[in-house]
Order: C-alpha cells, then structure tokens, then sequence
C-alpha cells in the first residue's frame, strides 16, 4: 500500500539498514534499531528473516518481540528458520540460515536453474543432487567461514559421484561463467531495486568476507 511504501522510505532514510551478503547471511545494526518501536523493528529485520530463513510468511509480532529481546540482550536466539548471533561488543547481528532437523535434498539437471531450500538459486554444469555441506569437511575456499554460515551451504553430488561446490554470485553480476556451478542467494533480489539501490528496508552490499567476530557460534 501507499502507506507502507511511505514508511518503508522513510525507514531507508533514516536508519542503517540490514546488509545482505552473497554468502546468504546478514548484518544488522542493533544500535541504529535501538529508536524504532516493536512493529517496525519486525518490518525492517523481518525482511532477513523470509530472505535467509527461506520462508514464505512472517512469524508473529510476539515472536520478533521475544527476538528482539535475546539480541539486545546480546544472547543467540533463532526464529523462522535463521539463527540470530549478536556480536562480542553488542553493537551488530548477523543473520545466518538454521538448517534445522531435517535438512532438505534436491535433484538438478544441467543449465536447469533449481531454487534449494527457499534461499539458493542453483545452476550447475552438469545434473545430480543437492544438499547442505552440514558437518562434511568444507573446500579450501571455505575454510576461511565460520560453520555456523558454512554448514548451510549448497553443495551439488554429480552422477559420477563427485562433490562440486558452487560460486557464490550477486544477483546483479552480468556475465556468469557456468564451467562450475553458480548460487544466488535470493535475499540479494529481494534487495535490488531497478537501479541497483535498496528498497524496502534492505541494503545491499554483495559479496562480503565475514566482518563480524564472535566466539559464540563455534567458529
């Protein structure tokens, strides 16, 4: 509606918005949200929740409320499948996807695009299945990650039984080079704007090298 997009633009003014990573996480400011009332701290962190988490609806304005008040807290919490790890100094949040109990699993054919787990859009050179690295050892590429983000990610097992692991694109990267697999996180066209600037109470900032330190997610 008129009114939402209004608010959603003075937001955008205002505020330091979320940061979306190509890796599927995000950063967020707690302190520049510290100002904003509970119903509009759920609109702007609620936009990472669907991105990251992979989900079609927002939970409840209750639910966001306890959220709110673990990571002010500076304590983890989860919520609508996303893991919420505040930073050592308490100034900053990152979003991560929770892989959950059973995580999901999914065919691919060559140059067939496959959106996994709500989160990644998946193409792959060659056809085979889909899943999480989970607790397998990561490629030298992503050793550098924490686990906590890593284990989330989108691995590809080829017919022939070997293990490919994708690049990680930005949604506005023109020229892709498909002799590997390629994964877009989602959360990144949810962000870009015809221009390429945010909208809706979303920042994009693209490819990212894990800004944050913490010693409470088991990195």
């Amino acid at each position: 509606s008129a009114i939402c997009r209004e608010v959603d633009s003075v937001l955008e003014e205002k505020l330091e918005l979320p940061e979306f990573f190509a890796e599927g996480y995000v950063i967020f400011s707690l302190l520049s949200l510290q100002c904003l009332p509970d119903i509009l701290w759920r609109r702007v962190v609620g936009g990472s929740v669907l991105a990251v988490g992979g989900g079609d609806y927002l939970p409840s304005q209750v639910a966001f409320s306890r959220l709110r008040s673990r990571v002010d807290s500076g304590l983890s919490a989860t919520l609508g499948g996303c893991l919420f790890i505040p930073n050592d100094t308490g100034a900053l949040c990152r979003v991560l996807h929770e892989p959950g109990r059973n995580p999901p699993r999914a065919e691919i054919s060559a140059y067939t695009p496959v959106i996994f787990a709500g989160v990644w859009l998946l193409v792959s050179p060659v056809a085979g299945s889909v899943r999480m690295l989970a607790d397998t050892p990561p490629p030298a590429q992503w050793e550098a990650l924490p686990h906590a983000l890593r284990q989330s990610f989108p691995i590809i097992e080829t017919l022939d039984g070997r293990v490919l692991y994708p690049h990680f694109t930005g949604a506005s990267e023109a020229v892709i080079s498909l002799d590997s697999p390629i994964a877009t996180f989602l959360g990144l066209d949810r962000a870009n704007g015809p221009t390429g600037k945010s909208v809706k109470g979303l920042k994009v900032t693209g490819r990212g090298k894990w800004p944050l330190s913490s010693k409470k997610d088991g990195s």
